[in-house]
Protein backbone atom coordinates (compact mmCIF):
# COMPACT_ATOMS: atom_id res chain seq x y z
CA UNK A 1 0.00 0.00 0.00
CA UNK A 2 2.81 2.44 0.83
CA UNK A 3 4.28 1.90 -2.62
CA UNK A 4 0.95 2.69 -4.29
CA UNK A 5 0.67 5.98 -2.40
CA UNK A 6 3.96 7.33 -3.73
CA UNK A 7 3.56 9.98 -6.46
CA UNK A 8 5.77 8.03 -8.91
CA UNK A 9 3.23 5.20 -8.75
CA UNK A 10 0.50 7.55 -9.97
CA UNK A 11 2.46 8.62 -13.04
CA UNK A 12 4.80 5.78 -13.95
CA UNK A 13 7.20 6.29 -16.82
CA UNK A 14 5.67 5.17 -20.10
CA UNK A 15 8.26 3.40 -22.22
CA UNK A 16 6.93 3.76 -25.77
CA UNK A 17 9.07 2.35 -28.57
CA UNK A 18 8.88 4.17 -31.92
CA UNK A 19 9.77 2.67 -35.29
CA UNK A 20 9.77 4.21 -38.76
CA UNK A 21 9.49 2.17 -41.95
CA UNK A 22 10.82 3.11 -45.38
CA UNK A 23 7.32 3.74 -46.77
CA UNK A 24 6.65 6.40 -44.11
CA UNK A 25 4.65 4.30 -41.65
CA UNK A 26 5.18 5.08 -37.96
CA UNK A 27 4.73 2.32 -35.37
CA UNK A 28 4.40 2.95 -31.63
CA UNK A 29 4.66 0.00 -29.23
CA UNK A 30 3.84 0.08 -25.52
CA UNK A 31 4.59 -3.26 -23.79
CA UNK A 32 2.27 -4.12 -20.90
CA UNK A 33 2.48 -7.74 -19.77
CA UNK A 34 0.06 -7.85 -16.84
CA UNK A 35 -2.73 -9.35 -18.96
CA UNK A 36 -2.54 -11.51 -22.13
CA UNK A 37 -4.35 -8.96 -24.30
CA UNK A 38 -3.35 -6.36 -26.88
CA UNK A 39 -4.83 -3.33 -28.59
CA UNK A 40 -3.94 -2.81 -32.23
CA UNK A 41 -4.81 0.63 -33.55
CA UNK A 42 -4.43 2.31 -36.93
CA UNK A 43 -4.76 6.10 -37.01
CA UNK A 44 -5.02 7.91 -40.35
CA UNK A 45 -4.26 11.63 -40.32
CA UNK A 46 -7.45 12.64 -42.06
CA UNK A 47 -10.72 14.02 -40.73
CA UNK A 48 -13.28 16.66 -41.57
CA UNK A 49 -10.49 19.30 -41.54
CA UNK A 50 -9.19 17.74 -44.79
CA UNK A 51 -12.49 18.13 -46.60
CA UNK A 52 -13.88 21.00 -48.62
CA UNK A 53 -17.35 22.20 -49.48
CA UNK A 54 -18.83 19.66 -51.87
CA UNK A 55 -17.33 16.61 -50.15
CA UNK A 56 -18.05 17.31 -46.47
CA UNK A 57 -18.69 14.11 -44.53
CA UNK A 58 -16.51 11.94 -46.78
CA UNK A 59 -14.04 11.11 -43.95
CA UNK A 60 -16.81 9.65 -41.81
CA UNK A 61 -18.37 7.92 -44.82
CA UNK A 62 -15.04 6.30 -45.59
CA UNK A 63 -14.83 4.98 -42.04
CA UNK A 64 -18.00 3.06 -42.86
CA UNK A 65 -16.62 1.93 -46.22
CA UNK A 66 -13.67 0.25 -44.50
CA UNK A 67 -16.10 -2.36 -43.13
CA UNK A 68 -17.82 -3.05 -46.46
CA UNK A 69 -15.49 -5.83 -47.46
CA UNK A 70 -12.19 -6.49 -49.20
CA UNK A 71 -10.76 -9.04 -51.61
CA UNK A 72 -10.51 -11.58 -48.77
CA UNK A 73 -13.54 -10.68 -46.63
CA UNK A 74 -17.17 -9.86 -47.28
CA UNK A 75 -19.18 -6.95 -45.82
CA UNK A 76 -18.90 -6.79 -42.00
CA UNK A 77 -16.85 -10.02 -42.02
CA UNK A 78 -13.81 -8.17 -40.68
CA UNK A 79 -15.62 -7.55 -37.39
CA UNK A 80 -17.04 -11.06 -37.27
CA UNK A 81 -13.60 -12.68 -37.62
CA UNK A 82 -12.10 -10.58 -34.81
CA UNK A 83 -15.10 -11.12 -32.54
CA UNK A 84 -14.91 -14.87 -33.10
CA UNK A 85 -11.43 -14.74 -31.53
CA UNK A 86 -12.77 -13.00 -28.43
CA UNK A 87 -11.93 -9.49 -29.63
CA UNK A 88 -13.78 -6.23 -30.12
CA UNK A 89 -13.65 -3.89 -33.10
CA UNK A 90 -14.57 -0.25 -33.53
CA UNK A 91 -13.65 2.97 -35.32
CA UNK A 92 -14.27 6.68 -35.03
CA UNK A 93 -13.81 9.86 -37.05
CA UNK A 94 -12.90 13.23 -35.57
CA UNK A 95 -12.18 16.63 -37.02
CA UNK A 96 -8.52 15.66 -37.45
CA UNK A 97 -8.16 11.88 -37.73
CA UNK A 98 -9.87 8.58 -38.48
CA UNK A 99 -9.02 5.64 -36.22
CA UNK A 100 -9.64 1.90 -36.25
CA UNK A 101 -8.85 -0.49 -33.41
CA UNK A 102 -9.06 -4.11 -32.36
CA UNK A 103 -8.75 -5.21 -28.72
CA UNK A 104 -8.17 -8.96 -28.57
CA UNK A 105 -6.18 -11.80 -26.98
CA UNK A 106 -2.45 -11.37 -27.59
CA UNK A 107 -2.28 -14.75 -29.31
CA UNK A 108 -4.36 -13.32 -32.20
CA UNK A 109 -2.49 -10.05 -32.71
CA UNK A 110 -1.08 -11.17 -36.06
CA UNK A 111 -4.60 -11.81 -37.35
CA UNK A 112 -5.61 -8.21 -36.64
CA UNK A 113 -2.42 -6.82 -38.22
CA UNK A 114 -2.86 -8.96 -41.34
CA UNK A 115 -6.54 -8.05 -41.80
CA UNK A 116 -5.91 -4.31 -41.33
CA UNK A 117 -3.16 -4.41 -43.97
CA UNK A 118 -5.33 -6.47 -46.32
CA UNK A 119 -8.27 -4.08 -46.23
CA UNK A 120 -5.97 -1.09 -46.67
CA UNK A 121 -4.66 -2.53 -49.95
CA UNK A 122 -7.61 -4.63 -51.15
CA UNK A 123 -10.62 -2.60 -50.00
CA UNK A 124 -13.71 -3.33 -52.07
CA UNK A 125 -15.01 -0.02 -53.39
CA UNK A 126 -17.95 -0.60 -55.72
CA UNK A 127 -20.91 1.50 -56.76
CA UNK A 128 -23.31 -0.82 -54.95
CA UNK A 129 -21.64 -0.81 -51.53
CA UNK A 130 -20.88 2.91 -51.86
CA UNK A 131 -24.52 3.79 -52.57
CA UNK A 132 -25.73 1.58 -49.71
CA UNK A 133 -23.33 3.02 -47.15
CA UNK A 134 -23.97 6.61 -48.25
CA UNK A 135 -27.64 6.16 -47.32
CA UNK A 136 -26.63 4.61 -43.99
CA UNK A 137 -24.52 7.68 -43.23
CA UNK A 138 -27.31 10.04 -44.29
CA UNK A 139 -29.65 8.22 -41.90
CA UNK A 140 -27.06 8.52 -39.14
CA UNK A 141 -26.83 12.24 -39.79
CA UNK A 142 -30.62 12.55 -39.59
CA UNK A 143 -30.66 10.67 -36.27
CA UNK A 144 -27.75 12.46 -34.62
CA UNK A 145 -28.26 15.99 -36.00
CA UNK A 146 -31.70 16.63 -37.48
CA UNK A 147 -33.76 14.54 -35.02
CA UNK A 148 -31.59 15.38 -31.99
CA UNK A 149 -32.89 18.29 -29.89
CA UNK A 150 -29.54 20.10 -29.95
CA UNK A 151 -27.96 18.64 -33.09
CA UNK A 152 -28.74 21.46 -35.51
CA UNK A 153 -28.08 24.26 -32.98
CA UNK A 154 -24.65 22.76 -32.32
CA UNK A 155 -23.94 22.75 -36.06
CA UNK A 156 -25.01 26.39 -36.25
CA UNK A 157 -22.69 27.23 -33.36
CA UNK A 158 -19.64 25.80 -35.15
CA UNK A 159 -20.60 27.44 -38.42
CA UNK A 160 -20.75 30.81 -36.62
CA UNK A 161 -17.54 30.29 -34.66
CA UNK A 162 -15.42 29.40 -37.70
CA UNK A 163 -15.64 31.55 -40.79
CA UNK A 164 -12.39 30.38 -42.44
CA UNK A 165 -11.33 27.08 -40.88
CA UNK A 166 -12.75 23.71 -41.97
CA UNK A 167 -13.95 23.10 -38.39
CA UNK A 168 -16.99 25.11 -39.47
CA UNK A 169 -18.76 22.06 -40.94
CA UNK A 170 -19.82 18.97 -38.97
CA UNK A 171 -17.90 15.69 -39.00
CA UNK A 172 -21.08 14.07 -40.34
CA UNK A 173 -21.01 16.53 -43.25
CA UNK A 174 -23.81 18.50 -44.85
CA UNK A 175 -26.63 16.38 -46.27
CA UNK A 176 -26.47 18.14 -49.65
CA UNK A 177 -22.83 17.12 -50.00
CA UNK A 178 -23.51 13.54 -48.87
CA UNK A 179 -26.28 13.18 -51.45
CA UNK A 180 -23.95 14.30 -54.22
CA UNK A 181 -20.80 12.37 -53.30
CA UNK A 182 -19.65 9.92 -55.98
CA UNK A 183 -17.69 6.69 -56.05
CA UNK A 184 -14.89 8.56 -57.80
CA UNK A 185 -14.74 10.99 -54.85
CA UNK A 186 -14.18 7.98 -52.56
CA UNK A 187 -11.56 6.41 -54.81
CA UNK A 188 -9.64 9.68 -54.94
CA UNK A 189 -9.96 10.08 -51.15
CA UNK A 190 -8.60 6.56 -50.61
CA UNK A 191 -5.61 7.15 -52.91
CA UNK A 192 -4.75 10.42 -51.19
CA UNK A 193 -5.15 9.70 -47.49
CA UNK A 194 -5.12 5.94 -46.91
CA UNK A 195 -1.46 5.12 -47.33
CA UNK A 196 1.39 4.23 -44.91
CA UNK A 197 2.94 7.71 -44.95
CA UNK A 198 -0.29 9.16 -43.56
CA UNK A 199 -0.85 6.67 -40.76
CA UNK A 200 0.39 5.71 -37.33
CA UNK A 201 0.01 2.14 -36.06
CA UNK A 202 -0.08 1.51 -32.31
CA UNK A 203 0.28 -1.77 -30.42
CA UNK A 204 -0.23 -1.76 -26.67
CA UNK A 205 -0.31 -4.78 -24.39
CA UNK A 206 1.29 -8.17 -24.01
CA UNK A 207 3.83 -7.92 -26.84
CA UNK A 208 7.57 -7.51 -27.25
CA UNK A 209 8.55 -4.41 -29.26
CA UNK A 210 10.93 -6.27 -31.57
CA UNK A 211 8.37 -8.91 -32.50
CA UNK A 212 5.72 -6.20 -33.01
CA UNK A 213 8.06 -4.31 -35.34
CA UNK A 214 8.77 -7.46 -37.35
CA UNK A 215 5.07 -8.34 -37.56
CA UNK A 216 3.96 -4.90 -38.74
CA UNK A 217 6.88 -4.76 -41.17
CA UNK A 218 5.85 -8.10 -42.64
CA UNK A 219 2.34 -6.92 -43.52
CA UNK A 220 2.63 -3.13 -43.87
CA UNK A 221 6.29 -2.53 -44.64
CA UNK A 222 6.11 -3.34 -48.35
CA UNK A 223 2.89 -1.43 -49.10
CA UNK A 224 3.83 1.34 -51.55
CA UNK A 225 3.16 4.92 -50.54
CA UNK A 226 2.83 8.12 -52.58
CA UNK A 227 3.97 10.09 -49.53
CA UNK A 228 2.00 12.20 -47.09
CA UNK A 229 -0.77 14.40 -48.49
CA UNK A 230 -0.32 18.17 -48.42
CA UNK A 231 -1.11 19.60 -44.97
CA UNK A 232 -4.15 21.74 -44.28
CA UNK A 233 -2.92 25.20 -43.39
CA UNK A 234 -6.24 26.81 -42.49
CA UNK A 235 -6.05 29.39 -39.73
CA UNK A 236 -9.00 31.14 -38.14
CA UNK A 237 -8.59 34.87 -37.67
CA UNK A 238 -9.14 36.24 -34.15
CA UNK A 239 -12.78 36.89 -33.38
CA UNK A 240 -13.42 40.58 -32.79
CA UNK A 241 -16.71 40.41 -30.96
CA UNK A 242 -19.65 38.29 -29.92
CA UNK A 243 -21.63 36.50 -32.60
CA UNK A 244 -25.18 35.58 -31.68
CA UNK A 245 -28.04 33.79 -33.44
CA UNK A 246 -31.50 32.54 -32.48
CA UNK A 247 -32.58 29.06 -33.57
CA UNK A 248 -36.33 28.44 -33.37
CA UNK A 249 -37.91 24.98 -33.17
CA UNK A 250 -40.81 23.27 -31.41
CA UNK A 251 -39.62 22.45 -27.90
CA UNK A 252 -40.91 22.30 -24.34
CA UNK A 253 -37.75 23.93 -22.93
CA UNK A 254 -35.39 26.70 -23.89
CA UNK A 255 -31.62 26.40 -24.14
CA UNK A 256 -28.61 28.53 -24.83
CA UNK A 257 -25.35 27.33 -26.37
CA UNK A 258 -22.09 29.25 -26.17
CA UNK A 259 -18.71 28.49 -27.68
CA UNK A 260 -15.35 29.87 -26.58
CA UNK A 261 -12.22 29.60 -28.71
CA UNK A 262 -9.55 27.64 -26.81
CA UNK A 263 -5.91 26.66 -27.52
CA UNK A 264 -4.92 23.77 -29.74
CA UNK A 265 -3.75 20.37 -28.53
CA UNK A 266 -0.15 21.48 -29.06
CA UNK A 267 -0.53 24.31 -26.53
CA UNK A 268 0.24 23.27 -22.91
CA UNK A 269 -2.55 25.56 -21.69
CA UNK A 270 -5.16 23.23 -23.17
CA UNK A 271 -4.78 20.91 -20.17
CA UNK A 272 -5.76 23.69 -17.76
CA UNK A 273 -8.81 24.38 -19.94
CA UNK A 274 -9.72 20.68 -19.96
CA UNK A 275 -9.55 20.68 -16.16
CA UNK A 276 -11.71 23.82 -16.01
CA UNK A 277 -14.32 22.18 -18.28
CA UNK A 278 -14.47 19.19 -15.92
CA UNK A 279 -14.81 21.42 -12.85
CA UNK A 280 -17.63 23.38 -14.46
CA UNK A 281 -19.66 20.61 -16.05
CA UNK A 282 -18.64 17.03 -15.33
CA UNK A 283 -20.98 15.12 -13.06
CA UNK A 284 -23.14 16.02 -10.08
CA UNK A 285 -20.19 17.38 -8.13
CA UNK A 286 -19.48 20.00 -10.80
CA UNK A 287 -20.05 23.69 -10.17
CA UNK A 288 -22.60 23.80 -12.97
CA UNK A 289 -24.75 21.10 -11.41
CA UNK A 290 -24.42 22.39 -7.84
CA UNK A 291 -25.01 26.01 -8.80
CA UNK A 292 -27.79 25.69 -11.38
CA UNK A 293 -29.30 22.20 -11.67
CA UNK A 294 -29.63 21.27 -8.03
CA UNK A 295 -31.38 24.54 -7.02
CA UNK A 296 -33.76 24.21 -9.96
CA UNK A 297 -32.81 26.99 -12.39
CA UNK A 298 -31.64 24.52 -15.04
CA UNK A 299 -32.55 21.04 -16.20
CA UNK A 300 -28.95 20.58 -17.23
CA UNK A 301 -25.74 22.58 -17.49
CA UNK A 302 -23.06 20.92 -19.61
CA UNK A 303 -19.55 21.99 -20.54
CA UNK A 304 -17.91 20.15 -23.42
CA UNK A 305 -14.28 20.13 -24.50
CA UNK A 306 -13.17 16.85 -26.11
CA UNK A 307 -10.04 15.29 -24.56
CA UNK A 308 -7.46 13.30 -26.54
CA UNK A 309 -7.84 11.42 -28.85
CA UNK A 310 -10.87 13.52 -29.79
CA UNK A 311 -9.23 16.88 -29.02
CA UNK A 312 -8.86 19.51 -31.72
CA UNK A 313 -5.50 19.65 -33.48
CA UNK A 314 -6.00 23.37 -34.13
CA UNK A 315 -7.64 25.84 -31.73
CA UNK A 316 -11.06 24.43 -30.91
CA UNK A 317 -14.22 25.29 -28.99
CA UNK A 318 -15.24 24.90 -25.38
CA UNK A 319 -19.03 24.63 -25.51
CA UNK A 320 -21.47 25.46 -22.72
CA UNK A 321 -25.06 24.20 -22.98
CA UNK A 322 -27.68 25.42 -20.52
CA UNK A 323 -31.25 24.06 -20.50
CA UNK A 324 -33.55 26.28 -18.51
CA UNK A 325 -36.04 24.67 -16.17
CA UNK A 326 -39.70 25.10 -17.22
CA UNK A 327 -40.87 28.54 -16.15
CA UNK A 328 -37.35 29.84 -15.46
CA UNK A 329 -36.30 32.64 -17.84
CA UNK A 330 -33.54 31.59 -20.20
CA UNK A 331 -32.06 35.11 -20.13
CA UNK A 332 -31.74 34.89 -16.35
CA UNK A 333 -30.01 31.51 -16.52
CA UNK A 334 -27.56 32.78 -19.11
CA UNK A 335 -26.75 35.88 -17.08
CA UNK A 336 -26.15 33.78 -13.95
CA UNK A 337 -23.79 31.45 -15.84
CA UNK A 338 -21.73 34.44 -16.98
CA UNK A 339 -21.64 35.68 -13.38
CA UNK A 340 -20.30 32.31 -12.26
CA UNK A 341 -17.59 32.39 -14.93
CA UNK A 342 -16.68 35.97 -14.01
CA UNK A 343 -16.31 34.86 -10.40
CA UNK A 344 -13.88 32.13 -11.49
CA UNK A 345 -11.90 34.70 -13.49
CA UNK A 346 -11.60 36.91 -10.42
CA UNK A 347 -11.16 34.34 -7.66
CA UNK A 348 -10.00 31.16 -9.41
CA UNK A 349 -11.51 27.75 -8.85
Amino acid sequence: MEKLLKPEAWHPEIDIKEYRFDNGLTLLVLPEHRLPIVSFQVHYAVGSRNERLGITGISHLFEHMMFRGSKELGPEEFSQVIQAKGGEVNAFTTSDNTSYYENLPAAHLELAVRLEAERLVQLRLTQDNFATEREVVRSERKLRAVDSPLGLPLELLSAMAYTQHSYQWPILGWDYDLRNLTLEDCLDFHRTYYNPANMVAVISGDVEPESAQAMVGRYFGTIPSPGPPPPVRAQESPQRGERRAIYKKVSQVEAFLAGFHVPSLRDPEIYAVLLLAAILGEGKASRGYQRFVRPGQAIDLEVHLPPPPFAYQDPGLLIIIGLAAPGYPLSALEAEVWQEIAQIQEQGV
